[in-house]
């Protein structure tokens, strides 16, 4: 795996701060240095990246003792970078499996062309091709979601709401405060389903960062999710406007493929049986599929 980091450095920038991260723990300074001060170079407004080239730099100096050590730098500024570190460099050091997929995406719609899902446990974003039915994995990005986490339940709790979710539409730059850096996506929260159970709030979109930030801390927004503006580019070529599930989970479930299959064909079993069982006229039979205090149409 750790080839695959380094074969793509010069494609991507946090490839790139992750393999000088590694070197930096194989005591090969000098060599993180050289992969650093380019970083720097092309992007300037990577700020993590720009805070471990000054801690290495300052350490040919004299011995420092804590990441970021920045004696000018406020606390909640280094704890941030810190925290972004960390889920960048777990990301590249957990397992990843080429043969599995989501255990959420049950099954695509032809229609559905790609699929987003955020795993807001680390975070990240994912996307997902449809490919014959089958969901490939194609892409994946580093995301900020809300200051409080995820589970969002009223106005203002500062969470990133959890369920599933279609992007409505693209809002330019141009039509934007800097804020939301070169466009956002408003997602259709509330959904039904919220709103059946009471969560409030709206304004949940997926947007890119003010035009001086090239990324923010994993935990950062008022429940949006954010990615830099660089990935939102790469992520509008997959969203179609009200076709494209987004999916917002508290963590994936990965499955392989012919787990997947199985679960795809258990499902479809159900809802034929439901199906049958509406088709019957048989109250008992249809009101089995159904939990004891479900309620629709005022009923």
């Amino acid at each position: 795996f750790k080839s695959t980091v380094a074969d793509s450095i010069k494609q991507n920038d946090e490839a790139l701060l992750v393999e000088a991260l590694e070197k930096v723990s194989r005591n090969d300074i000098d060599a993180a240095l050289k992969d650093l001060e380019y970083l720097v170079g092309v992007n300037p407004k990577f700020r993590l990246a720009q805070l471990v080239y000054a801690d290495l730099l300052s350490a040919r100096a004299f011995p420092i003792s804590d990441f970021g050590n920045l004696p000018y730098a406020p606390y909640e500024e280094i704890a941030a970078l810190r925290a972004e570190a960390k889920s960048r460099w777990n990301f590249y050091h957990q397992p990843h499996y080429s043969d599995r997929v989501p255990k959420s995406l049950v099954q695509l719609e032809d229609k559905h062309k790609t699929a987003l899902i955020v795993d807001m446990s680390i975070p990240r974003l994912y996307v997902f091709e449809n490919r014959g039915g089958v969901p490939v994995l194609v892409a994946n990005y580093y995301v900020s979601i809300g200051k409080k986490g995820f589970g969002k339940y009223e106005e203002g709790d500062q969470k990133t709401p959890v369920g599933v979710y279609f992007a409505t539409g693209y809002i330019d730059q141009q039509q934007l405060p800097d804020f939301y850096g070169d466009g956002a996506f408003p997602i259709n929260y509330p959904n039904a389903w919220d709103r059946q159970n009471g969560n409030t709030g709206s304004g949940i979109w997926l947007h890119g960062t003010p035009h001086n930030t090239y990324s923010r801390p994993p935990r950062d927004s008022d429940g949006c999710v954010i990615v830099s503006n660089q990935d939102l580019a790469s992520i509008r070529t997959h969203i179609t406007a009200g076709r494209t599930p987004v999916i917002l989970a508290e963590r994936i479930d990965w499955i392989d493929k012919a787990e997947w299959k199985k679960q795809q064909q258990r499902f479809r079993r159900f809802v034929e049986q439901w199906r049958r069982d509406w088709e019957s006229r048989d109250p008992d039979r249809y009101l089995s599929h159904y939990s004891t205090d479900y309620y629709g149409l005022g009923k």
